[in-house]
């Protein structure tokens, strides 16, 4: 399987199979705690700053309409921790859900909050401290809080075929 049959797969489970929202952030979160905490074992300090440009990227397009670059950026957040920690399968995956995620957020009203922001930042210093716990803790509570964001901005039509 490619990454890019893999990435279809997902896509049509959401989408054309009526699998809830839920399910795929469900395992997207545990995936990613995993690769917080793996990355917190593995990242150099190279790997931390590139995360932290990202944010500071992202603050900066949040005030501004490049939507495309937005959402860039905001996915590229999770693929740099997928970077930092070293496992190229941990990076198909989470890059693969990022995918997913951008077709979602293509149609979404409202964009990333503010506190996402601040709590990316949280997970940074926690991920540089390296207390893969509390940084896992801290990405899988940032992942239902722009869950439920997500659903609460998107068109009703679109919403209740995500909510299942």
């Amino acid at each position: 399987m490619s990454p890019q049959g893999l990435t279809t797969s997902m896509h049509d489970l959401l989408f054309i199979g009526h699998t809830p929202l839920q399910h795929l952030t469900e395992v997207r979160a545990d995936l990613l705690g995993f690769a917080v905490e793996t990355a917190c074992a593995r990242g150099t300090d190279a790997d931390f700053d590139a995360i932290g440009a990202n944010i500071d990227l992202t603050e900066t397009l949040r005030a501004g309409r490049d939507t495309d670059a937005l959402i860039e950026a905001i996915n590229g957040y999770y693929d740099l921790i997928a970077a930092a920690a070293h496992n190229q399968i941990l990076g198909t995956f989470i890059g693969s859900f990022g995918t997913v995620m951008r077709s979602i957020q293509l149609r979404l009203k409202g964009w990333l909050p503010r506190e996402a922001l601040e709590t990316r930042r949280e997970i940074l210093a926690l991920m540089r401290a390296r207390d893969a716990g509390a940084a896992s803790a801290a990405i899988k509570r940032h992942l239902e809080v722009l869950q439920a964001h997500v659903l609460t901005h998107l068109p009703e039509d679109f919403r209740s075929h995500l909510v299942g």
